[in-house]
């Protein structure tokens, strides 16, 4: 039923959506309406992800929300957070940690002068590498 059939059953029921993708990786997502707020839907979502491509063994989980304007037919807000490891056959592996949030921001004008963004230090070894960008 995919998202459409989410949101046209209303809030509390939950959506088993597999999401096939292309080489050897099968993901595995369920989401819920959560809730409505005037015209907005939010949506939550769990789910996993498995694969192997020359001999490296990829698994993982993501969880997230989106919220959908449902007069308007847009996305407003995004937020993923994905967990994987990849095991390589010599018995190593690397972690990954991401969040991605993204929301739609309402159209400005430009400032008549812009300023210079601002460098931020670089992260010390091993602490989390934290952004965010906006995107129009």
């Amino acid at each position: 039923s995919g998202l459409a059939g989410v949101l046209d059953d209303g809030p509390g029921k939950p959506v088993h959506i597999f999401h096939p993708s292309g080489g050897s990786k099968k993901w595995d997502i369920n989401c819920s309406y959560a809730k409505r707020s005037g015209a907005v839907a939010t949506v939550l979502f769990t789910g996993t992800v498995t694969g192997q491509s020359g001999g490296v063994q990829l698994a993982g989980e993501l969880k997230g929300e989106i919220r959908l304007d449902t007069e308007r037919g847009i996305l407003t807000y995004s937020e993923v957070d994905a967990q994987s490891v990849y095991k390589i056959p010599d018995g190593g592996s690397q972690q990954n940690h991401i969040t991605v949030t993204w929301q739609k921001q309402d159209r400005q004008a430009p400032p008549s002068s812009p300023a210079a963004p601002a460098s931020a230090p670089a992260p010390a070894s091993g602490e989390p590498i934290q952004g965010v960008t906006v995107l129009n």
